[in-house]
């Protein structure tokens, strides 16, 4: 195997990883032509390429996952990423939703030194802007405890873990202050088109299930977030399934 890999092979891996959902699942060819915006053939070379560096296998008709070592590849890159993620936005301002364009290409460059230092000046955070897990020094990435929104009971209340999506997608999460640390209940479930009905709690903005939001005032690094508790009103959201499918929650108990 080889040990230095280019930074086109560690987008393979990290589009891996995450196709995978972070379980041993073949990806099938297709999703990686989507997801990357390549053709099949380049798709075929580069997976052929990374099997005989043993960084994934593949598998007839079934697909490609990744090797132990092609594993540790994948998380090396994801923790890069995640690291300059929300360093960009917490130190430099940059928007939730652009970041991860912005970043892409900069975890190709960045040592372990550098992550080192991002880690501790941004307080060894957990969980990249988006709600992805940062995995840690050792590689290492903790259990996710969540579940799709989609498959939420009626009824029951949860807060928003993860979302997943394109800048689009993230732009019209953030606009309706669907982000990680938000508290919804589930009203309804259309029987035809699978339209979901939400309440989102008061406090929506990633507020990690307070209830209460807080007032934002205009800083050197981009909006922050006073301290000053600002009480607003419960709203109740159509959510379509797209929409829905973007978005992971947890349990009120698992509250950090």
């Amino acid at each position: 195997m080889t040990e230095t890999i280019t930074g086109r092979e560690e987008d393979y891996l990290r589009a891996i990883f995450n196709l995978a959902h972070e379980q041993e699942i073949p990806v099938a060819p297709g999703e990686l032509v989507a997801r990357l915006g390549v053709s099949s053939a380049a798709v075929s070379r580069m997976t052929q390429r990374l099997a005989q560096a043993g960084l994934l296998r593949r598998t007839a008709y079934q697909g490609v996952s990744l090797t132990d070592a092609g594993r540790r590849h994948a998380l090396r890159v994801l923790r890069f990423h995640r690291l300059a993620e929300l360093f960009l936005v917490r130190e430099l301002g940059y928007d939730w939703a652009e970041v991860g364009e912005t970043v892409d290409g900069l975890e190709h460059a960045m040592t372990e030194e550098l992550a080192a230092r991002l880690e501790a000046r941004l307080g060894y955070p957990t969980s990249c802007p988006h709600g992805d897990p940062i995995p840690a020094a050792d590689l290492t990435l903790a259990p996710v405890r969540e579940r799709p929104l989609t498959t939420l009971p009626v009824g029951q209340r949860a807060i928003i873990n993860r979302v997943t999506g394109d800048r689009a997608m993230l732009g019209h999460l953030k606009e309706q202050r669907l982000v990680p640390g938000t508290s919804l209940t589930l009203l309804g479930r259309a029987a035809v088109g699978g339209l979901l009905t939400v309440e989102r709690e008061s406090g929506g903005a990633g507020e990690r299930g307070s209830g209460r939001a807080r007032e934002r005032e205009s800083g050197g690094a981009g909006e922050r977030w006073s301290g000053r508790a600002v009480e607003r009103e419960s709203e109740v959201l159509p959510l379509s399934p797209l929409v829905a499918g973007a978005i992971f929650v947890r349990r009120p108990e698992e509250e950090e």
